[in-house]
């Protein structure tokens, strides 16, 4: 029974994703470890990001353990909470364009956070999960780690970042067949892929995706390319190199000695 609902949630994604390409984050409303486990090799696989939740840690391990990037997964012990589904919403409500994002402590409201010990909150994201505790008094998720140990923030970045290039660099092309013309494979032409990337790079620094003076495009130069390429009409070797900004979750001050004079 177990093996067929595995295939079946596959086999429901690849549907869905046939259907409408047009989507990105994905929750399941069957609390089946089953299921979670298949969906999130699915939408690493397939370039998705997944919020999960469960009340067995174990789950997490073993996502752990195969370099995940692409999920979240809560354990948290009342399966009826849809805490992954706000946490979803609440993150995908923020627009990559504008600002990078930061899934460590989200403000969702309506749902209550477990008492845990801080040897069990380190023992779950030892083994990829995460918690939803009590911060300062208010209830949140805490981390916002992938199961791999990787901050979400990171792929959604990563995802964003591939997306737009692709994007950008293929609107190049279109732009020039709207009007009758070509990309000229010259040193001119291969310029103005280049500026496509940087174009990309601008956007990515002002969102704060990437730090300043660290981003670099990369392209051949047109004395590389060779002559099968050429006559091909493919230009090969184009990407680009980016300092990522990170983020601070947390903060340690040093105390301060007062003395009255």
């Amino acid at each position: 029974a177990q093996t067929v609902a595995a295939q079946t949630i596959s086999t429901r994604l690849d549907a869905i994703t046939a259907e409408d390409p047009d989507w990105f984050g994905l929750i399941v409303a069957e609390r089946d470890d089953v299921d979670a486990y298949r969906a999130a090799a699915w939408v690493a696989a397939n370039s998705r990001i997944y919020s999960g939740l469960t009340t067995d840690q174990t789950l997490a391990a073993a996502l752990q353990a195969l370099t995940n990037n692409n999920t979240l997964m809560l354990v948290y012990q009342d399966d009826s909470q849809y805490i992954d589904a706000g946490w979803m919403g609440f993150n995908l409500a923020t627009d990559l364009d504008v600002k990078t994002g930061n899934w460590h402590v989200s403000k969702l409201t309506g749902f209550t956070a477990e008492n845990l010990t801080t040897t069990e909150i380190d023992s779950i994201l030892e083994d990829g999960g995460s918690s939803f505790v009590s911060v300062h008094g208010s209830p949140r998720p805490i981390e916002g780690m992938t199961t791999s140990g990787r901050p979400m923030d990171v792929t959604t970045t990563v995802l964003w970042y591939g997306a737009r290039l692709k994007e950008k660099l293929a609107n190049l092309i279109l732009a020039k067949g709207d009007t009758g013309s070509k990309l000229p494979y010259n040193r001119a032409g291969i310029g103005q892929v280049a500026a496509a990337i940087d174009d990309v790079n601008e956007t990515g620094v002002r969102a704060e995706h990437f730090n300043e003076g660290e981003v670099t495009s990369i392209v051949p130069d047109i004395g590389d390319v060779s002559a099968e390429d050429k006559a091909a009409r493919i230009l090969r070797g184009v990407g680009a190199t980016a300092v990522l900004s990170g983020g601070i979750n947390k903060i340690v001050a040093n105390l301060i000695n007062l003395s009255l004079s």
